[in-house]
């Protein structure tokens, strides 16, 4: 139940069954009472079922606020929160309850069997289960797994067998992939069984054996545990993908993005000159214009994705990404036009020395989105 407990429709109260939008453009009680404050689109309540709400700002002049802080991405409020957008403030409180004719006695049900199964810790797919059949199960890059491993060109096609043994342990068998696989970190030389909470690596995949449920419950054993509900469409990625980056966590990924990016560039120009034989004059190789094509787009690119980053939205990737790529191709074409001696090695020089900071940059800015993203929605799960 949201009660409106300060500005100009104090004392309204409404019981929401679907997504409620408040803004300036709405009707009834989304439109607050003509709150002025409140943007045309300001936020969206959506009831979980469970007695909680989830409370989004759609992108506001003045934000949304929950118990005096505002949130910078999809929050979950409950009895007793108090959420405040331009000039008034709605707090939640639990429903009267209805009476309900008495039901039945729960139905008690066996307890669910435990068994192995893989988690996903490092890789393309953090946090992804993988299911555990009765017999052996093989993974790699074309087998079991090939999803959760998204073409890492270090699995081999085949790579490892596992077989669960009984105790919620397992039996990890290298296939011979030519990398190995590794085990708590130390190569197996043979078959190894885990346990666990063991962890092994293949490639760039880090996996830990954990336990799962044995069975999927069936419609009507849900039917007797009760308590079960329909979460909105969407609604983990949505939580995740509107999870902020903090500036202290771009100032640290944009410091290893340029000393890579130092590094790169006077690597190529080392070996541009004294390989290739590209003269020292060239005018991407420079002094001031190999510092300006070295530092500045890992400096622009690391703070236009701390601004889009900082209040994400559906679009922010894109936004990200089109200046990541496009402005690149106009650096390109400018350097191209000013260069001062023709040749296929100069011209690659100057590609590689325009290109490569970017190249760098813009992996490691989506890498730590993907991770503050994942850390988002692991402390949404837990709660």
């Amino acid at each position: 139940m949201l009660e409106i407990v300060a500005g100009p429709a104090v004392g309204q109260c409404l019981e929401p069954t679907t997504s409620l939008v408040i803004g300036r453009q709405e009707t009834g009680f989304g439109a607050l009472g003509g709150d002025p404050e409140i943007s045309r689109r300001h936020a969206q309540l959506s009831p979980l079922g469970d007695g909680r709400l989830l409370v989004e700002d759609l992108g506001s002049t003045n934000g949304t606020w929950v118990n005096g802080s505002r949130i910078p991405a999809p929050t979950l409020v409950t009895s007793g929160d108090e959420v405040a957008l331009g000039g008034t403030v709605l707090r939640v409180r639990a429903a009267e309850a209805a009476e309900l004719p008495q039901a039945p006695p729960p139905v008690a049900l066996p307890p669910k069997e435990k068994r192995p199964g893989l988690r996903v810790e490092a890789g393309w797919a953090r946090g992804a289960q993988i299911r555990l059949p009765d017999g052996p199960l093989v993974l790699g890059r074309t087998a079991a797994g090939s999803e959760e491993f998204g073409g890492d060109p270090n699995v081999a096609p085949e790579h490892v067998r596992v077989t669960p043994v009984g105790s919620g342990r397992v039996l990890v068998e290298d296939l011979g992939s030519g990398l190995g696989t590794t085990v708590n970190g130390a190569a197996i030389p043979a078959p190894a069984v885990l346990s666990p909470g063991d962890r092994f690596t293949i490639g760039g995949q880090t996996l830990e054996v954990i336990e799962l449920a044995g069975s999927v419950p069936t419609d009507a054993e849900l039917s007797a545990i009760g308590a079960v509900w329909a979460l909105p469409a969407g609604l983990y990625e949505r939580i995740s993908a509107r999870a902020p980056v903090t500036g202290q966590e771009v100032m640290r990924t944009y410091g290893i993005a340029l000393g890579w990016a130092i590094a790169a560039n006077l690597l190529i120009r080392a070996i541009a000159v004294d390989v290739a034989d590209v003269p020292h004059d060239l005018e991407a190789i420079k002094p001031l214009s190999l510092l300006l094509a070295t530092v500045g787009p890992p400096t622009f690119n690391s703070m236009g994705f701390a601004k889009i980053f900082r209040r994400p939205d559906n679009m922010s990737v894109r936004r990200y990404l089109i200046p990541t790529f496009g402005v690149p191709l106009l650096a390109v074409g400018l350097n191209l036009a000013l260069q001062n001696y023709s040749g296929f090695a100069e011209t690659l020089t100057t590609l590689a020395v325009t290109v490569v900071p970017v190249m760098i940059t813009a992996p490691l800015m989506l890498r730590l989105r993907d991770r503050v993203a994942a850390e988002r929605l692991r402390k949404v799960l837990q709660s």
